[in-house]
This record gives structure tokens, sequence and C-alpha cells, in this order.
């Protein structure tokens, strides 16, 4: 690449505009059903758990192809062009990521209405910078609607693919956990002296 997809400013206006708005009405989720079901042993594990770890990587991974691919197909109608369509589709990327992580939990999608309007708020403004004399700042091209198509396609593929992986994690999670305790069982043993068996 002869020049970088996102730029500094680009880069800014997401981490506090983007992703800055729907986390303050994401502090205002209400907490999940039957929390109070559950072990107080489930509240003293890492905050980022192993699952989590591998939900981000995934997702960050599937989030650069993404974006480089939508970057790469928008490259022969300019670099202005390429640029807004990055731009635009690591904003989409990360909206859907927050409802990708609520959808893990017991929270129905309409209990929190200033999460909703917050996303909707970010999208206007973020409409407001592509398609306004402020793009020039940012070094962005206007994208137009097979760009969208683009974004939406690949943000659905991710939905999917992250879902499904979610489906796996818990099953795959849960025998690696076994066979640690297994392990940990006949070091246990033999370092004891007990007969494996």
């Amino acid at each position: 690449f002869q020049e970088l997809p996102l730029s500094a400013t680009m880069l800014l206006w997401i981490n506090v505009v983007t992703d800055g708005i729907p986390a303050v009405a994401l502090s205002l989720d209400p907490s999940e059903d039957g929390i109070l079901d559950y072990s107080p042993r489930v509240f003293q594990n890492e905050i980022v758990s192993r699952r989590h770890w591998i939900e981000m990587i995934f997702f960050g991974i599937l989030l650069t192809i993404g974006v480089l691919g939508i970057y790469i197909i928008d490259l022969p109608q300019g670099v202005f062009a390429a640029k807004g369509a990055a731009f635009s589709a690591v904003v989409v990327f990360e909206l859907l990521n927050i409802f990708l992580i609520r959808s893990g939990y017991k929270t129905s999608f309409f209990s929190n209405l200033w999460l909703l309007g917050a996303v909707i708020v970010t999208l206007l403004l973020h409409f407001l910078v592509i398609y306004s004399p402020i793009a020039g700042i940012f070094g962005i091209g206007r994208i137009d609607l097979l760009d969208w198509v683009y974004i939406l396609a690949v943000g659905g593929i991710i939905w999917i693919l992250v879902k499904g992986l979610n489906e796996r994690l818990n099953e795959i999670l849960d025998k690696a956990q076994g066979k640690i305790l297994c392990w940990i069982c006949l070091v246990g043993a033999h370092q004891s002296g007990l007969p494996k068996g």
C-alpha cells in the first residue's frame, strides 16, 4: 500500500466518537435476566476470560480481513474512495461488535434504548463526516451505494462467523478444561505415589 487505509484523524474519530458514545450508553445496560441465580464464584473469575480473548482475536482478524478487502476492492475508484469505504467499514463493524457482545448475555435487543439511540447518533455523525465538506479533513472521498452493500455483506458474514464460533466455543472450552483437569489429577496422583487409575 502506498497510502495507509486509515489515517490518525480517522482512528481518533473511531476511538472518541464511534466507541465513546455507545460505550457511555452501554454503561446503562440493565443487568441480565437471572443474574441472581449465578453462583458467587462466577464473579470471582478474571474479568477477561480465555473465551473473551478468543472472541476478541477472532473478531479482530475478521475485521482486518473485511476492511482490507473492501479497501482493495475500492482502490480502482481512487485512494480517497477506498479510504472512505474502509473508514466506514470500521465504524459499522465496531457498532456491530457491540451487539455481538450483548447477544452473549440474557438481555433483550430493546432493553437499552439509550444504546440504540447512541448507535443511531453515531451513524448520523459518521454520515455527516463522509457526505459533507468535513470529509476533506479526513482525507476521504464520498462512498457510493455499492460500498454500503459491500460493508453490510461483510458485516453479515462477520456476524454469522462470530455467532458460529460462540456456539462451538462452549464445547471446545469444556473439552479443553476437562482434559486439563484429568492431566492435573494424573500429575497429582503420580507425585503423591497413588495408583493412577
